[in-house]
């Protein structure tokens, strides 16, 4: 009817979310993590980390920035270097 005053909302949980902390955990559980806020992640491999191999260094955006569901956040996870063997080489 004209002149009602009608209250829309949108689907629960459609307002900003705040990111996840995934930095020094590994890189499956900061996934889920994050996963679970309503968020999707890629990661990118971090060669020069001393951290154990599959530990997140570092995540974009930082942890308790505000985003919108469905956003993207991008772990850094630490990578082990391939080292090749150089032991029964001629010098």
């Amino acid at each position: 009817k004209i002149g009602r005053r009608v209250s829309l909302a949108g689907p629960a949980g459609a307002g900003p979310v705040k990111v996840p902390d995934g930095v020094g955990k590994n890189n499956d559980e900061a996934r889920s993590l994050i996963q679970s806020a309503g968020l999707k992640v890629t990661t990118k491999d971090d060669t020069k980390a001393t951290a154990d191999p599959g530990t997140v260094t570092g995540q974009d955006p930082k942890a308790g920035t505000k985003v919108k569901p469905g956003d993207t956040v991008t772990l850094t996870v630490a990578k082990a270097i391939e080292v090749p063997d150089v032991v029964d080489l001629p010098e």
